[in-house]
């Protein structure tokens, strides 16, 4: 799967191939004893959860649903309302305002959620530069994210044209980065990743939002413990 998706796109999948009967409403995830969320993406969870591991290992239950801890995801219907209320959320942090998603056509729209659900990149990014075709500079919409937490934290932050990776983290992240004269450093209080990954610090934070957002327009940074 995508580091994009979501654990719920592969419920029809995974009956057909194991010929279940459970709804797919009660069926759910788990790595180890953890229960997985279907609706953080696939990517996230596997940053948090995954300990790197590849193949990652992951148990799919028919049975005994969470539910004071999970959500339920019946179908499609649920997902795709999920997916567009996450990226009018994101928009409206980044922009102050929704209209450019609210103003796409039914065909535009149509192009975005096939394109998510296919991986069509070509598809859906030819209409979501239209919705990010702005010249003054985004705010970013930041999920932090880190284990034993029950909410994903959720804030927007101003740049500006300067603003780099560093200065954005020693911001949002109070001890994570020190400055050494002039140069900022990690300070190893914590082990941080953007999709997977931790870009150098002096990456402009314009470049780190235009290449490492996910596609429901959210900045994701994971926070581990060292």
């Amino acid at each position: 799967m995508a580091r994009h998706s979501y654990l719920s796109m592969s419920l029809d999948t995974l009956r057909e191939h194991f010929g279940v009967t459970t709804p797919r409403e009660d069926m759910w995830f788990s790595s180890g004893e953890v229960p997985l969320r279907w609706n953080y993406p696939v990517g996230i969870l596997y940053d948090v959860f995954g300990h790197r591991a590849l193949p990652w290992p992951i148990t799919v239950h028919v049975q005994d649903f969470p539910a004071g801890v999970l959500l339920r995801c019946p179908d499609e219907v649920t997902l795709k309302s999920f997916y567009w209320n996450t990226l009018k959320q994101a928009n409206f942090l980044k922009y102050n305002e929704v209209e450019r998603i609210n103003d796409l056509s039914v065909i535009e729209s149509g192009q975005i959620w096939e394109g998510f659900l296919k991986y069509d990149r070509k598809k859906f990014h030819g209409v979501m530069q239209k919705i990010n075709n702005c010249p003054k500079i985004p705010r970013v919409p930041l999920r932090l994210v880190e284990p034993g937490q029950k909410f994903i934290k959720q804030s927007p932050h101003d740049i500006t044209e300067t603003t780099t990776l560093g200065e954005f983290l020693q911001e949002v992240i109070p001890g994570s980065v020190d400055k050494q004269g002039d140069v900022l450093q990690l300070s190893g209080r914590h082990n941080i990743t953007i999709q997977g990954i931790l870009p150098p610090l002096e990456t402009p934070m314009s470049w780190v939002i235009n290449k490492l957002s996910n596609v429901d327009g959210f900045l994701y940074v994971v926070l581990l413990p060292n």
